[in-house]
């Protein structure tokens, strides 16, 4: 785990069974640290940070480093020798408690000094659309009341009030001007950083990115869910658009049951393929039209687009034909032999460049 904040370090130095409390000097703050020795000493020691993880992890090893196991042995002897503390215990096993105190504080300075400790922050981004271009206003309100939030390994602040959680895990991060996300990690050798903590970066930019995206799907869906809702008499039913141009026939729906939580199907037939079947009865006409579509496209209720494309259904021009009865297959029938026949007729005109010219010059 990356080291980011003094918080992270004193979880460090607790898991190593060590109490930690704040104190104050007149010129900075720091800590006590403290852990009962196994012979029974209630053992505390003091270092100052100033609120540096890196100041912290130096204290501690200055504070190992200069431990005097045999001072700290004649200290507690001449506290028995002349004291009248009777619960001190023996110089032999006085002399054994020291050694221990000793290898306690190596074993918590070398963890501390084996930490991936990043004590400054850098500015990297990540690209993602701007919930606000898409008229959301907020994504997910910040539940807690300090707004310290973290995610992973990266700790981001929160600006503007725009906050996310997730699980358990927590992230708080900036959108700028250019619609990207901002994360703070170590500006220290900025394009130098190990490999590894660049890859946890990238990764964790991703999480915060994946996040993002899906908490403005879910809006999206929300907002096209009740623009469903508002025009459904409009939506339902199959519409059906011919487009003599394109050789081709449009057939459009809305399934609300979709694994997608609901979109628009739209597929293309050609013309053949609406002439194929005509005499079978308007169900079974429809069914092996099925078999026989092109290409087909979905555009579901999450998707950027799906907003758009339902108002040109609702506005936009109207269906030719809507449904699956015989009514449509007639009409759909019908109205591609008319074009058949117009497209016939003007393949069967002459064309005579020498008659354009003769009947201009008459002209």
């Amino acid at each position: 785990m990356a080291i980011m904040t003094m918080n992270d370090l004193q979880e460090e130095i607790e898991k190593l069974d060590w109490s930690v409390n704040n104190i104050y000097y007149s010129d900075g703050e720091g800590w006590e640290i403290g852990q009962y020795s196994p012979a029974g000493e209630d053992f505390w020691f003091d270092i100052q940070h100033n609120n540096s993880i890196k100041e912290a992890i130096k204290e501690i090893h200055l504070y190992f480093d200069n431990f005097d196991v045999d001072e700290h042995i004649e200290m507690w002897a001449e506290s028995k020798i002349h004291g009248s503390d009777t619960s001190i215990p023996s110089i032999r096993r006085l002399a054994i408690d020291a050694e221990d105190i000793d290898s306690m504080l190596n074993d918590l300075a070398t963890h501390c000094n084996n930490l991936d400790v990043i004590d400054d922050y850098y500015t990297t981004t990540v690209d993602y659309q701007d919930p606000k271009k898409q008229g959301l206003t907020t994504l997910i309100s910040n539940p807690e009341e300090d707004n310290n939030l973290y995610f992973g390994e990266i700790r981001v602040k929160i600006f503007n009030d725009i906050t996310m959680d997730f699980d358990e895990e927590k992230c708080t991060y900036e959108y700028n001007e250019k619609g990207e996300i901002e994360l703070f990690g170590n500006k220290e050798n900025k394009l130098e950083l190990p490999k590894h903590i660049f890859e946890s970066r990238c990764e964790i930019a991703d999480k915060v990115d994946d996040i993002v995206n899906r908490q403005i799907k879910e809006n999206r869906v929300t907002a096209n869910q009740v623009l469903i809702d508002n025009n459904y008499a409009l939506l339902r039913g199959d519409k059906w658009y011919i487009r003599p141009n394109d050789n081709d026939v449009i057939n459009i729906y809305y399934n609300p049951d979709s694994t997608a939580g609901g979109q628009f199907v739209e597929t293309h037939y050609d013309f053949d393929s609406i002439l194929e079947n005509e005499n079978l009865p308007a169900e079974q006409y429809f069914e092996k039209l099925a078999e026989n579509a092109g290409k087909q496209y979905l555009i579901d209720v999450d998707d950027g687009e799906f907003a758009d494309y339902a108002r040109e259904l609702i506005h936009g021009e109207a269906p030719d034909a809507v449904g699956l009865d015989d009514y449509t297959k007639s009409y759909l029938i019908n109205g591609v032999k008319r074009e058949n026949a117009k497209i016939s007729l003007l393949n069967t005109l002459p064309i005579n460049k020498e008659i354009g010219i003769e009947t201009e010059q008459e002209l």
